[in-house]
């Protein structure tokens, strides 16, 4: 393999690179359509769904955890709320804001910034030595997930159409 061939890390697989247009451009084929579109509406809808269910896990998951983490830290009362609350309070004033990112910079890479913003704020909480850290990771997340969730909704009104995307979303 040439070195102009190799594929780089941040480049697409030839399998997703194939995938025909999507049905919301004026270059995709009318009528059902064919397998390999059908394999990138699959792929397509199983990264939004876990991506989902792993924000919203995000938001309940924490409570479990809390007496353990709070013992663990000797965060007080105020700080447990604030690790509790951070997260919901952050994804709520930003998602409108992600949802008008995803318009302007396209739904892919606000996608896969906000993917890569949540996994940073995760390893800030997983490592946080404090509750103050660990309220700035729950923060971090929420910047992450108010760029997944507007982009996630995004893509799939992009890859299906009609029935198919009533059922998606």
């Amino acid at each position: 393999m040439a070195v102009a061939e190799r594929r780089r890390w941040w480049q697409p697989v030839d399998a997703i690179a194939a995938c025909p247009p999507h049905p919301s451009t004026r270059d995709a084929p009318s009528g059902p359509p064919d397998p390999a579109a059908r394999i990138c509406q699959r792929w397509t809808l199983v990264v939004v769904c876990l991506a989902s269910a792993l924000l919203l896990f995000n938001v309940t998951a924490p409570n479990v955890a809390l007496p353990d983490a709070g013992a663990a830290l000797r965060a007080d009362f105020a700080g447990l709320q604030w690790v509790l609350s951070s997260y919901a309070l952050v994804l709520a004033g930003l998602l409108l804001a992600g949802g008008a990112l995803a318009d302007r910079y396209g739904r892919r890479r606000l996608f896969l910034i906000g993917l890569a913003v949540f996994g940073a704020g995760s390893v800030v909480c997983l490592v946080a030595p404090s509750a103050g850290v660990l309220i700035a990771g729950r923060v971090v997340q929420g910047v992450g997930a108010a760029g997944l969730f507007p982009a996630g909704l995004a893509l799939l009104g992009a890859e299906f159409a009609g029935p198919a995307r009533a059922r998606a979303i």
